[in-house]
Order: structure tokens, then sequence, then C-alpha cells
């Protein structure tokens, strides 16, 4: 089994990626020797997998079975997404509510100036907080396979955010291939956005 590797071999003044092998069972276990028989570089390995998967057609059964899936999918992330709107409303509406007992508060004198300010502070900064919770949207222009919109996720689910509930994206390419290939990945990932062809002006939508 190859897996990619950070490390990087140089050519003269050029660096460039390489897969190599963990298998436990390889006599260069735990070894990346880009030129041993063991690893092989990154560009070769990626085309081949590409032209082993030009001559794979699922059958059709796979595919209703995929449809299905991703229509559950969409289902399921609708009424989530739905209930987190909600929620977040009701939190906003709370707060709101709470500006206005704290200002009929000051007006009846029964807190002093000071006393609303700090209130009113701390609940204006427990808004924006609430909607900095909300949609991150990203655009990316050269999609190829969708390798970005996935690192963008991942950035902010590092973050202790769910991607798959506050990430939209929209994401060209003049290379229909890329295009399906980025959809598929980011359908997979349950992200949410567009996949749009540039050359036909064709659009795939994730959700």
């Amino acid at each position: 089994m190859f897996v990619k590797s950070n490390s990087k071999s140089q050519r003269g003044k050029k660096l460039y990626q390489y897969y190599a092998c963990y298998n436990k069972e390889c006599p260069s276990k735990n070894k990346e020797v880009c030129k041993s028989k063991f690893s092989i570089s990154k560009d070769v390995a990626e085309k081949t997998f590409t032209d082993i998967l030009k001559t794979i057609t699922p059958k059709d059964e796979v595919l209703d079975l995929f449809k299905d899936i991703a229509r559950d999918v969409f289902h399921e992330q609708t009424i989530e997404s739905k209930t987190m709107q909600t929620k977040m409303q009701q939190e906003l509406d709370k707060i709101e509510a709470l500006k206005d007992t704290i200002l009929d508060l000051l007006i009846a004198n029964d807190i002093v100036k000071e006393e609303y300010d700090r209130r009113f502070k701390k609940l204006v900064a427990q808004e924006n907080e609430i909607k900095a919770k909300g949609y991150y949207t990203l655009s990316e222009p050269c999609c190829g396979a969708g390798g970005m919109i996935i690192a963008f996720a991942n950035t902010l689910l590092d973050k202790g955010y769910n991607p798959q509930k506050i990430m939209k994206f929209v994401g060209t390419d003049i290379d229909i291939g890329c295009c399906r290939r980025a959809y598929i990945q980011t359908s997979l990932l349950g992200l949410k956005g567009d996949i749009v062809d540039i050359n036909f002006g064709s659009q795939i939508r994730n959700y």
C-alpha cells in the first residue's frame, strides 16, 4: 500500500513529491527512499490511478445506490441546517429581548448608566459570537478535483466548526473531468455548494 509522503526528493533545483510504501512486510519498512522500488513519484502514481478510473464503469445498481444515499444525506442535512438556523434565531431574539429589558430599567432609573453600558456591551458580544457561527463562503475559480475546497473545510474542522453546517462554496473549472471529481469528493464529505464547468456552463449542485 502506498501513501503520500510529506517528504520530497530533489533533483537539481526542483522538488518532487512521491508516494512511499509503509507495508510492514516490506524490507524497507519506515524508510522513504525515493529511488527504491518501494516508492513512486506523485505524478506517475496519480496519472496511473486516473487512467485506471477511466476504465471503470459503475453498474446501474451502484449508481442508484449512490443516488439514494445522496438523497438521504441531503434530507438529513436540510433538517439539521433548518434546526440550527431556528435555534440561532431564537438565541438572537432572546438577546434582543434582554436589550429591551435593560433599556427599560435604565429609563426607570432602576440601573445606572454604567451598569447599562456593561450589560449592553456583554449582550452585543454574545450576539456577534452567535452571528459569527453563521455560514462561511468560499469561491474557488480553478477548483481542480476540489483539493482547496476540502483543505478549507479541514481548516474549519480544526478550529472546532462543522463545515457541513456552516460552509458554502462555489468551485469552477474548465475541465469537466475535474468538475466531476470535485463533485464526488465534496459530496462524499457532505459539503454544500456548486461545481460549475465553465466551458459548457453546466452546474452540478451538492445540496
